[in-house]
């Protein structure tokens, strides 16, 4: 289940990455985007502003999508989310503006986004502005992907200094997993899991792993153990129950007749 989740975990990552940077290319290509300069009438911002949004109901409805300027200012945005002081410090957005289509995972304001951004160009090629879809990566993320699993698995996302940034599991497990090497067999609770990692990769490198988690198999006999032992005691207090009851509400035996 751990090897499961790991490779499934992964796969998911690799899947975002392609398609979110062909979602902000998309954008960037739209003809209510590429029409630079843009437009500040309302009703032009609110076009702009619906083809963001559809790009970020194809990423799923979470998070952000913004479309700035050569400044780095706001021109038209979707969504919502934790936005940087300035969208140039973006990695991604760096990228962009140099003229490459790039996907980041990003930090901010403690929140964890993987970021595609890709550059605005005007007729004669030179920079218009960038479009940006950041979408959180967190502990919801990570639950919703486990659906597909064993439910006896689990997935976190951990940063190169093995703190942990996201969990399918409660939080409160957080410290154990970062203290946990790859391929130990950790206790959560009243639970025993194993673990696999797997790195995760964006534009620019390696930044992180997802640690696929399975309850062990020892620990899942003990649960059915358990599970039917309980399940022996209640058929057998309902057994004395029911004879009791019986016995209770028999009628007494007639009286022998004298002869």
């Amino acid at each position: 289940d751990a090897r499961a989740a790991a490779s499934d975990g992964e796969l998911r990552w690799e899947r975002m990455i392609r398609h979110y940077r062909g979602f902000v290319r998309a954008a960037a290509t739209n003809p209510n985007i590429a029409a630079v300069p843009w437009s500040t009438q309302p009703g032009d911002k609110l076009v702009m502003q619906d083809v963001l949004t559809a790009v970020l109901d194809r990423a799923g409805g979470r998070g952000l999508v913004v479309l700035i300027n050569g400044e780095g200012e706001s021109v038209a945005t979707a969504g919502e989310g934790s936005t940087p002081d300035t969208f140039t410090t973006l990695n991604s957005v760096t990228d962009a503006m140099t003229g490459a289509t790039s996907v980041r995972f990003e930090r901010v304001a403690k929140t964890s986004y993987l970021a595609a951004a890709t550059p605005v160009s005007t007729a004669n090629g030179t920079l218009a502005g960038v479009v940006v879809l950041l979408v959180p990566v967190d502990g919801a993320t990570l639950a919703r992907w486990t659906l597909s699993l064993s439910p006896s698995s689990a997935l976190a996302l951990s940063a190169p200094d093995r703190k942990i940034l996201a969990s399918s599991l409660d939080a409160k497990f957080n410290t154990k997993l970062a203290a946990a090497n790859v391929g130990d067999v950790i206790r959560l609770g009243e639970d025993q899991y194993a673990t696999v990692s797997r790195p995760l990769v964006d534009d620019g490198g390696v930044v992180g792993t997802i640690v696929g988690l399975g309850r062990s198999e020892d620990q899942a006999s003990r649960d059915l153990v358990g599970k039917v032992r309980r399940m022996v005691l209640l058929l057998g207090l309902v057994a004395v129950l029911m004879s009791w009851l019986v016995s209770a509400f028999a009628p007494a035996p007639a009286p022998a007749m004298s002869t």
